[in-house]
């Protein structure tokens, strides 16, 4: 699950598809792949400075004890909450940036759908499954993407 959570990772593969998708579908996919980064850029700006200090929700291992955290290579459980500046937990922004992402590529490669959306729920999966959110923070964080991406590729494809 850390490899799903890893931001490193999650851009590699949203790289890889839009390299995969150019050299299908010619060099005008490079424009929609910059267009899904801004939209993403946007959807961070948006979970991150706006929507999470508005609800000051607090990380499961922040706002209560006998949680789980992966720490190196391996998990503690922790007896009390741990105390922490940048604890807030709702709406998640991995979920709503790869929510963003994945609803862009899909209307990019409709065919593909699956592939993007499967691998959002293994993010979004892995945030829970790490003890950084709650299911909810989760699910808002896809809203929240959904949304953004849908209303930006609509422009841009309606432009296009």
């Amino acid at each position: 699950m850390p490899f799903f959570s890893n931001e490193k990772a999650i851009y590699a593969f949203f790289i890889l598809f839009s390299l995969v998708l150019c050299w299908q579908k010619g060099p005008k996919v490079l424009l929609i792949s910059v267009m899904a980064l801004l939209l993403v850029l946007i959807s961070d700006f948006v979970c991150g400075r706006v929507a999470k200090p508005a609800f000051g929700r607090k990380r499961p291992y922040c706002a209560q004890g006998e949680v789980y955290i992966r720490q190196g290579e391996r998990y503690l459980l922790l007896k009390k909450p741990l105390p922490q500046r940048r604890c807030l937990s709702f709406p998640s922004c991995h979920a709503s940036n790869v929510a963003c992402a994945a609803t862009v590529f899909s209307r990019l490669a409709p065919g593909l759908t699956p592939v993007f959306w499967g691998f959002a729920l293994l993010v979004g999966y892995s945030r829970i499954y790490l003890g950084a959110h709650y299911p909810f923070d989760v699910l808002a964080g896809y809203l929240v993407g959904s949304i953004i991406g849908f209303l930006g590729s609509l422009y841009f494809f309606r432009e296009r």
